[in-house]
């Protein structure tokens, strides 16, 4: 976990994920601002693509017209149930095999 975007996209550099599950809504960075610069980062060093989810209170379709469709892999609506999250956990094994 990171208490902000800014600690997010820290621990995005300095270590190894198969998933981000980001927060629309985080403190300094926004879980949008978190996923582009991610989406810059894998552009300018090559990087294979990350799977990023994002995880709000709004609608799907309201949160798919606030952020570029391209830079999500997946949507979590809040509350984000066990269910829904060990869903998202399958398709992205599935994913990366």
């Amino acid at each position: 976990t990171a208490p902000s975007g800014n600690a997010a996209l820290e621990a995005y550099r300095n270590d190894a994920f198969d998933l981000l599950l980001l927060d629309l809504h985080m403190p300094e960075l926004d879980g949008i601002q978190v996923a582009q610069a991610v989406r810059a980062i894998e552009q300018e060093q090559g990087l294979h693509r990350m799977a990023i989810a994002l995880c709000t209170a709004y609608a799907r379709e309201d949160a798919e017209g606030m952020a570029p469709s391209a830079i999500f892999d997946a949507y979590l609506g809040k509350p984000v149930s066990r269910r829904d999250l060990c869903d998202l956990v399958r398709w992205i094994t599935r994913s990366q095999s």
